[in-house]
C-alpha cells in the first residue's frame, strides 16, 4: 500500500518554485495603454485574475493578448465593503483604479503548477492623471481581507460595539493574523520593485478607521528574507526586514504630515529616526489614498542600522513595561535603581552614564517637548539596547504633534508629571528618569544649553519652515484625491489651513519654548549676564559677571555629559566682577553660575 502511495505522489503535478508565467510588460507607471501578452511552456494553461486574488482553476484562461483598458479594472469594488464602524465610514460610489494582473500555470486537471506571477500597471491615460508620488500596490485575496472570522480588514467576529477603539478583527495581533500579499513599489522616474510578503494591520486607534495601516514582513516562506531595494533617498540602505505603511488618517488634525515632519526635523539629532516617504496606495487595484512608507521601529531596525544580531536586541515600549523583543529585566532593574538612588552623587551619575546614552535621551525628550506631542510620554515611547550597549531612544508616531492651540505649559507639565493620579498622557513612571536627572544642576545646565543649540541649529523656524514647505509641495497634488476618497481632510482648503496652523506653531514655539522650558526646570536665565574670555582659551581664563544681586556665587564646570568637573565659590558685588577659572584639560565645558544664564560654553585648547 505504501508503494502505491509513493507512485501516486510522483505522478501528481507539483509547483515548480521559481517558475512563473512570463509577462510582456513588467510592473510600472506607463503613459498610455498597451497590449499585454502572457506566456508559459507548452502543455499548461495560463489563468489570470484582475481583482488582486490568486488565480484558481475557475479563473479565466488566457487565450490572446489583453488590450489594456478600463475593462480590465477590478470589478470586486473593495471600497464598498464596510471596514469600520458607522461613525468612521464614508460611502463612495466609485474610486480610481490601476490594473493588476495575477497569473499562474495550470495543467489539464486544474492543478496549479507554478508560483503566482503578479504585475501592476499604472496607466496614466486610463487613470486620467499622472501621480507625482511613488505608487504602492498591495494585492491580497479578498477573503483574507473580508472573511467574517478571519479577515484582517473588517470588524468581523471579534468586534464589540461598546469597544470601538480596541475590538474587531483589525485589532487582532500576532502571526496568526498575518496574511500573504504581493507588494509592488513604482516611481514616476521608472523605479520598480515587487515581492510577495506577509501583511498585518498596523497602528493603534487608526485601526478603526477606513484607511488602516499595514506592516509588511519579508520572510523566506514568501520568497525573500529581505526587501532588497533602496526605498528612501536619504538612506544608503537597501535591505529591510519589515516596512510600515502609515495611513494619512492617523494624523490627529487631518494635516496628515505631522509624523513625517517630526522625523525630518529629528534627522540631525542624537536620536534614532525612521526614514519616511509619502506614497499613493492602491489595494487590489483600487485607490486607497496617501500613505507613508516607513521603516519599522523594531529589533530588525537595530540590526540594519547598528549591526547587532536582532536576537540580542531588547526593544521596549512604555518605559520598559511592554516588551517588543528580548527582555526587560536589565532595564527594570536600572529603572528601580534610578527611582531609589541619589543622582546628584557623582559616582551614581557616572554609573548611569555607563548605562544610558544621555545624548540620545536628552535629544529625544527635547524633541518631544518642542513638537508638543500630546500623545506622550505615557504612550509612544520606545528605547533599546543590545549586547551590553547603552540604552538609546527611537522617535516614532508623531501624529499628535504641532497643534498651535496647545500652550507650552501643557507639554512641559507632561514632561515632569509627578501626580500619582495621572496615567495618560503622562504619569510619574514615564517622567521619573528625566525628573531625577533634573535634580542635578549640571544636567539642568546641559538641558538648557542643548535645547538652545537644537533650536538655533535644527528645530527653529528658519530650519523647520523649509521642511514644512517642501512637504507641502510634495503632497499638494495628491491631497485632492485623498479628500475625494476619504473625506479626510474635509477639503483642500481645510488642509491648507491645517498646514498654516503647523506653520504658526513652528514660528511661535521657536520664539517662546526655550525660555518657558528653562523657567519650568528652574533655570534662571533672565536677570544676569556673563561671558567667558578668552574663549577658546589655552592659559588663563576669566568669567566676567554682571548682576543686580550681592553675595557669594558658586561657579560649577561640567563636561558635556553633565559630569561635575570643578566648582569655584567667590564673592560677587552688585555690578561687574571678574574671577579666574581653574585649569582644565582640552575640551568643551558648560559653566553654570548661580543667578546667571544657566549654561555657558567654554572651550579649552592646549
Amino acid at each position: 500500500m505504501r508503494r502505491w502511495c509513493i507512485i501516486l505522489l510522483l505522478l501528481l503535478p507539483i509547483v515548480v518554485h521559481g517558475q512563473v508565467v512570463e509577462f510582456s510588460h513588467s510592473s510600472g507607471i506607463y503613459a498610455d495603454a498597451f497590449r499585454l501578452s502572457l506566456s508559459a511552456p507548452a502543455g499548461y494553461t495560463v489563468r489570470y485574475t484582475l481583482d488582486g486574488c490568486r488565480p484558481t482553476a475557475e479563473s479565466p484562461a488566457y487565450t490572446s493578448p489583453l488590450a489594456l483598458s478600463e475593462a480590465y479594472f477590478s470589478t470586486v469594488q473593495v471600497f464598498r465593503h464596510q471596514n469600520c464602524p458607522d461613525t468612521n465610514w464614508v460611502r463612495r460610489d466609485n474610486v480610481e483604479h490601476i490594473i493588476v494582473v495575477r497569473a499562474a500555470m495550470f495543467d489539464d486537471s486544474g492543478l496549479c503548477c507554478s508560483e503566482v506571477g503578479t504585475q501592476v500597471y499604472v496607466v496614466n491615460s486610463l487613470l486620467g492623471r499622472a501621480i507625482q508620488l511613488p505608487v504602492v500596490s498591495i494585492c491580497i485575496d479578498t477573503a483574507d481581507l473580508f472573511n467574517y472570522d478571519s479577515g484582517i480588514f473588517v470588524m468581523g467576529a471579534n468586534y464589540t460595539p461598546s469597544i470601538v477603539f480596541g475590538s474587531g478583527n483589525y485589532f487582532m495581533h500576532g502571526r496568526e493574523w498575518e496574511r500573504k500579499a504581493h507588494f509592488a513599489y513604482m516611481t514616476p522616474g521608472g523605479e520598480s520593485f515587487s515581492q510577495d510578503c506577509g501583511i498585518r494591520i498596523h497602528g493603534g486607534r487608526s485601526r478603526a478607521y477606513m484607511q488602516k495601516g499595514f506592516t509588511l514582513y519579508a520572510r523566506k516562506e514568501y520568497g525573500e528574507k529581505k526587501f532588497r531595494h533602496r526605498f528612501f533617498d536619504d538612506r544608503d540602505q537597501d535591505l529591510y526586514k519589515r516596512l510600515v505603511l502609515r495611513p494619512w488618517m492617523a494624523s490627529w488634525s487631518g494635516a496628515g504630515v505631522e509624523d513625517w515632519l517630526s522625523q525630518l526635523m529629528a534627522k540631525p539629532l542624537q536620536v534614532d529616526i525612521l526614514a519616511t516617504r509619502p506614497v499613493a496606495l492602491f489595494l487590489n487595484g483600487e485607490y486607497w489614498g496617501i500613505y507613508f512608507l516607513q521603516e519599522k521601529a523594531d529589533e530588525h531596525y537595530v540590526e540594519e542600522h547598528y549591526g547587532y544580531d536582532d536576537e540580542t536586541v531588547n526593544m521596549l515600549t512604555d518605559w520598559g513595561f511592554e516588551v517588543e523583543n528580548g527582555q526587560n529585566n536589565e532595564w527594570m532593574s536600572l529603572l528601580w535603581w534610578i527611582i531609589n538612588t541619589d543622582l546628584t552623587d557623582d559616582e551614581n551619575y557616572n554609573y548611569l552614564l555607563s548605562q544610558v546614552d544621555i545624548g540620545s535621551l536628552l535629544d529625544y525628550m527635547l524633541l518631544e517637548v518642542f513638537t508638543s506631542n500630546v500623545d506622550w510620554p505615557s504612550n509612544n515611547e520606545r528605547h533599546w539596547s543590545a549586547q551590553g550597549s547603552d540604552w538609546r531612544w527611537i522617535f516614532f508616531d508623531g501624529d499628535a504633534c504641532f497643534a498651535d492651540w496647545r500652550e507650552n505649559s501643557v507639554i512641559l507639565e507632561q514632561l515632569t508629571c509627578n501626580d500619582s493620579t495621572q496615567e495618560y498622557p503622562s504619569a510619574p513612571i514615564a517622567t521619573v528618569l528625566f525628573r531625577r536627572l533634573l535634580e542635578r544642576p549640571g544636567f539642568r545646565s546641559l538641558s538648557v544649553d542643548r535645547f538652545a543649540k537644537l533650536i538655533y541649529l535644527h528645530l527653529g523656524y528658519s530650519h523647520s519652515k523649509p521642511l514644512l514647505d517642501s512637504i507641502e509641495a510634495l503632497v499638494a497634488d495628491e491631497v485632492r484625491h485623498q479628500v475625494d476618497r476619504f473625506g479626510t481632510p474635509l477639503s483642500v482648503a481645510e488642509w491648507k489651513l491645517q498646514i498654516k496652523s503647523i506653520d504658526n506653531y513652528l514660528l511661535s514655539r521657536s520664539s517662546t519654548m526655550f525660555t518657558d522650558f528653562a523657567a519650568h526646570i528652574g533655570a534662571d536665565i533672565s536677570d544676569a549676564t556673563a561671558i567667558v574670555f578668552p574663549n577658546p582659551s589655552s592659559d588663563m581664563t576669566f568669567l566676567a559677571y554682571d548682576t543686580d544681586r550681592d553675595g557669594p556665587v558658586q561657579a560649577t564646570v561640567y563636561d558635556l555629559y553633565g559630569r561635575r568637573m570643578v566648582s569655584v565659590v567667590f564673592d560677587a558685588p552688585v555690578g561687574h566682577c571678574e574671577v579666574a577659572l581653574p585649569h582644565l584639560p582640552p575640551g568643551t565645558y558648560l559653566l553654570c553660575v548661580d543667578g546667571i544664564p544657566s549654561a555657558l560654553r567654554w572651550i579649552v585648547v592646549r
